[in-house]
């Protein structure tokens, strides 16, 4: 039986094993932290007395990855599946629109969906349908020079049509500015939401925690498939042989009998390993930081399950019934200031969207700033991505990061560990 030590206990390293074990190998996984799930985990919050998530995700009906997964370890039924692409979007002073697709006739449904979004124009409604109907025979590979700003601007989009929804789908998918985003990226992702079937449209948002979602399904598997997951343990370093990994070293323990290494930790934790002189000769990658504020309510005045903020810091707001989320992605104008006055700032937008909302109904809050969330999927990041190798013949890696195609998501985090153990079960 063929051996894996894999290092990393977030979703690609969690995939990498759970694949790794349905073909019959002997995995051992190793991870830094002592809970599964890296920056899609949990915690618990003392002072509510809830589980509370690193930060808001959604998931979309295109995500076929990380439904399998989820199908795989047995938490599909902790992800509601609605019947259409339904949006409320909210401008300020409480005006409302709703971008909502038919459940059934597509790709027609998505036409009448765009007719119906009110915020938009009648000649901002025929330019996004122009521009839609173009992306579909766009070669995304020719945009690889061009920043979403530069292409949305090429093909005509309007202030009111970037900002009611082109800016809310970059920022919220690639968590960077529309300047700095790669039109390539942005074209791919847009691909494979619209151009692949009525179910890819939909949002997808899980009734439950993240840890309770993925992490702990994913290693109760692991284990009654006989792997082996030893957490709080970190790499600390790789010996080589000429073009081969022979010894994996940690803060407990070493590993000399193992087949293949896949490391699916973050590309920035390497620079604390030796061996990765290397790996960053050939890609460094900028990263941009995600703002959650999690509050808590007294007397909840949101009615919808979330709602996106049409040209607001804050993107969006989902509603957990005694508390909401605030998501702001590329956040650096906020990222610094006190939790105070991010709180401050955040309630006082609220208040502006929503009539109802008083900042004097709020209980308690809890403000997450991940500093390093996601890489920057600028034109070239991208270009280096495509150009990645591990040089070494038993080495494999994993995580967003690497060469998926896709933005630093959760989909992109598990197609790179189903990647990962099939490229292991191809030597």
């Amino acid at each position: 039986m063929k051996k894996v030590v894999i290092a990393g206990g977030g979703l690609a390293g969690l995939t990498a094993a759970v694949y790794l074990l349905q073909n019959n190998y002997n995995v051992t996984l190793l991870e830094a932290s002592p809970k599964p799930g890296g920056r899609a985990s949990a915690f618990y919050f003392r002072e509510q007395n809830t589980m509370l998530d690193n930060g808001q995700h959604i998931l979309m009906g295109c995500y076929k990855y990380s439904l399998d997964l989820l199908e795989t370890i047995g938490s599909l039924n902790n992800l509601p599946i609605p019947k259409n692409l339904e949006v409320n979007f909210v401008a300020r002073n409480n005006n409302q629109y709703k971008l909502a697709t038919p459940a059934n006739g597509y790709p027609l449904n998505i036409l009448a969906g765009l007719l119906g979004y009110n915020y938009f124009s009648n000649s901002d409604k025929l330019s996004v349908i122009k521009f839609f109907s173009k992306l579909f025979f766009t070669n995304t590979n020719k945009l690889r020079n061009l920043s979403a700003d530069q292409w949305l601007k090429k093909n005509k989009q309007s202030e009111r049509t970037i900002k009611g929804l082109w800016e809310i789908l970059i920022v919220g998918a690639l968590n960077t500015s529309l300047a700095n985003a790669s039109a390539e990226t942005f074209a791919r992702v847009l691909k494979e939401i619209f151009f692949t079937g009525n179910s890819s449209t939909k949002i997808l948002v899980p009734d439950t925690n993240l840890l309770t979602l993925f992490g702990n399904p994913a290693v109760e598997y692991i284990r009654s498939n006989s792997g082996n997951i030893n957490f709080s343990e970190k790499v600390t370093e790789i010996e080589s042989d000429e073009d081969k990994i022979i010894k994996i070293v940690t803060n407990k323990s070493s590993y000399t009998d193992f087949d293949y290494f896949i490391s699916a930790i973050p590309l920035h934790a390497w620079e604390k390993i030796e061996y990765s002189s290397l790996l960053f000769n050939e890609i460094q990658m900028e990263y941009s930081p995600i703002l959650s504020v999690h509050i808590f309510l007294k007397n909840n005045c949101f009615k919808k399950s979330y709602y996106g903020l049409i040209d607001s810091p804050v993107q969006w707001v989902f509603n957990h019934d005694s508390f909401i989320s605030l998501v702001t992605s590329n956040p650096e104008k906020y990222i610094d200031l006190p939790k105070e006055e991010i709180l401050r700032i955040f309630a006082d937008e609220l208040a502006t969207f929503f009539n109802e909302f008083h900042p004097n109904d709020i209980t308690g809050y809890k403000v997450i700033k991940e500093k390093r969330a996601t890489f920057i999927p600028d034109t070239r990041t991208e270009f280096l991505r495509t150009k990645l190798n591990s040089y070494s013949k038993n080495l494999i890696l994993s995580g967003d990061w690497t060469n998926t195609a896709l933005p630093s998501t959760i989909e992109s985090a598990i197609k790179s560990g189903k990647k990962a153990a099939e490229a292991v079960l191809a030597k």
